[in-house]
């Protein structure tokens, strides 16, 4: 058992460091871009080209052949049927909306330091729209194949699926926690998001689902939310008008929804030890 858990966590770590190290190639590519020619984004169509190759290859294809069938396995980037496609993307939706509505909500209560970010309002349109759509694109396939593909899929292998996710997120915060100076309540969202991404991947067997919700949610945080973070005012509870109550109140409505539904989902479609996967290498 000892030697079967060290395996699992040295694997889990390696996941994690190649999921960072994929990302810390796009911030290189991106900086180096930015600082020689800014007019002409030539780092997206270079990471595209990457993110492709790294896509095939986790997805089974390529040599060694040994591998290829665990490796198809580890991605779980099957094509699950329509309705539960639609079901699980309507619940991630649902989900992204309150996490968004909850990130404002902390923003207004604590203070919390600002992550530094580049100033793309210096850049070219072009270059901004390009940027954000390729960094969005990056982080959503680039951690949904990691963490919520390979790491996940592993946990799953020593553990049920409600604690393989729980257990995910508890590795991952550490990442997440360098970036904001670990304050607990900004610590928090970031759990409650990967644990609603595990359970996307969980219910629909699949990581296209939250691949599709991150990607979009991403775009949202890099283009509107964390821009106008600096700007937010931190309120008393005492003082709070109605719109924080109102945000309040719909965050609350959409988290409740989605969970209801993707319960409702698990228990109509049972996927952890109970169907085979089905996965495919695409």
């Amino acid at each position: 058992m000892f030697r079967r858990a060290l395996s699992t966590a040295v694997f889990c770590l390696f996941v994690f460091g190649a999921t960072l190290a994929v990302q810390g190639i796009w911030s290189a590519l991106l900086v180096a871009n930015l600082q020689t020619t800014a007019a002409l984004p030539w780092s997206v169509p270079v990471m595209a080209a990457l993110l492709w190759a790294l896509w095939s290859y986790a997805g089974g294809r390529w040599g060694p052949a040994r591998m290829q069938a665990f490796r198809a396995r580890s991605l779980r980037a099957g094509q699950p049927p329509r309705a539960i496609f639609t079901k699980v993307l309507a619940a991630g939706m649902l989900g992204l909306g309150a996490l968004v509505l909850l990130w404002t909500i902390i923003f207004e209560l604590i203070s919390v330091p600002i992550a530094a970010r580049a100033d793309l309002g210096a850049y070219p349109l072009v270059t901004v729209i390009a940027v954000v759509t390729m960094a969005s694109l990056v982080g959503a396939i680039v951690e949904e194949a990691g963490l919520r593909g390979y790491l996940l899929v592993r946990l799953q292998r020593e553990v049920p699926g409600p604690l393989a996710i729980v257990t995910a997120a508890l590795v991952i915060s550490p990442g997440h926690g360098a970036t904001r100076g670990f304050v607990w309540p900004v610590l928090l969202w970031y759990f409650l998001a990967d644990v609603m991404f595990g359970a996307l991947a969980l219910v629909a067997d699949s990581i296209r689902p939250g691949i599709v919700v991150h990607a979009i949610g991403l775009f949202i945080f890099f283009a509107f939310i964390w821009p106008a973070d600096p700007s937010r005012t931190v309120v008393s509870i005492d003082s709070a008008d109605a719109s924080f109550w109102f945000s309040v109140a719909a965050f609350l409505g959409l988290a409740a929804a989605s969970a209801a539904l993707l319960t409702k989902l698990a228990r109509e479609y049972p996927r952890d030890g109970e169907r085979k996967s089905n996965n495919r290498s695409t």
